[in-house]
């Protein structure tokens, strides 16, 4: 299966599990969507390619768009623990106690099959 059309989104560290509920995007085409936790931004990225092969999809085109992104750079092997949060906690909120992952979102369109169209 081919995506058409996708999205990667660098979501920064957060709490493991805080983009349980990041879903697809506002735009009609952007159908699903998959976050991929890690201990750094490559390991996030990695895991969301995972996933979506293990789903059947095609990679390859995600894999070059992530080399572009630095994904595959050293900058994407600091530990997400010595970044900073790109969300701010809510002060009504108790804390925490949730382990610091970095997260990668990436919001596509897949196309099982494509028909040609009849003439």
């Amino acid at each position: 299966m081919d995506i058409t059309n996708f999205e990667i989104l660098d979501l920064g560290p957060a709490p493991e599990g805080l983009y349980d509920e990041w879903g697809a995007s506002y735009r009609p085409s952007m159908t699903c969507s998959v976050v991929g936790e890690g201990s750094n931004a490559g390991k996030a990225f990695a895991d969301a390619l995972d996933q979506l092969a293990l789903e059947g999809y095609d990679t390859k085109l995600l894999n070059e768009s992530g080399m572009e992104m630095g994904f595959y750079s050293m900058a994407a092997s600091t530990p997400a623990t010595e970044i900073e949060p790109h969300v701010d906690p809510d002060e009504d909120e108790p804390a925490d106690d949730s382990e610091i992952v970095y997260h990668v979102g990436i919001r596509y369109e897949g196309l099982d099959e494509v028909i040609p169209e009849m003439l």
